[in-house]
């Protein structure tokens, strides 16, 4: 049966209903116009999906902070997460090994006024074929503009071009927790 038949026989066996009032509910089912519900929710959805995109992008751009929990879901501790425009790295080699000198570009945002030390939570050094170094590096005290970190190398690096990858800092004060600051940076080092 086609929809028409199957709701004009259900208002055939409801209870009567005045003839002129009859007549105008057949006729207006009959003139209706197709329902948009479908496509109202399905364009609701997309927008509200837009926006929850959005959101994520916008916050994948500005470093935030978040907790780190345990299995039992209890917080344990804390990361400052998408730092990367926040931080601007340049590398020098030096006899010594790798001077990393580190600028704040947001010096008054939280965290960087309350960090008094940084320290290079997690790099790597690598050339065109392999990794030459990788590991972490001991903190140095944080100016207002930024700071300078030794990376101290085994051997002497070979001429050629290299590229360090900075993936975590680790910012401390005293008699606070340290503050793992995550974020992806990266500078190219020619050594001649």
């Amino acid at each position: 049966m086609k929809q028409d038949e199957i709701i004009r026989k259900a208002l055939s066996d409801t209870p009567p209903v005045p003839g002129e009032l009859h007549g105008r509910l057949v006729h207006a089912y009959a003139n209706r116009k197709p329902s948009h519900r479908r496509l109202y929710i399905a364009v609701t959805a997309l927008a509200a999906a837009t926006a929850l995109c959005g959101a994520g992008v916008y916050v994948g751009t500005e470093g935030h902070f978040e907790d780190v929990m345990n299995w039992f879901g209890a917080v344990t501790g804390t990361t400052y997460e998408d730092a990367t425009e926040e931080l601007k790295i340049t590398a020098v080699p030096t006899e010594d090994g790798i001077a990393v000198s580190v600028a704040l570009l947001t010096p008054d945002k939280a965290p960087y006024p309350y960090i008094e030390q940084l320290a290079i939570s997690d790099y790597t050094l690598k050339n065109k074929k392999k990794t030459v170094a990788k590991g972490t590096v001991p903190a140095a005290a944080l100016t207002d503009t930024g700071t300078e970190i030794l990376i101290p190398l085994e051997a002497p690096l070979v001429s050629g071009t290299y590229t360090l990858t900075i993936t975590c800092f680790e910012g401390s004060a005293k008699g606070d927790q340290p503050l793992p600051i995550k974020g992806k940076w990266t500078a190219d080092i020619t050594v001649s």
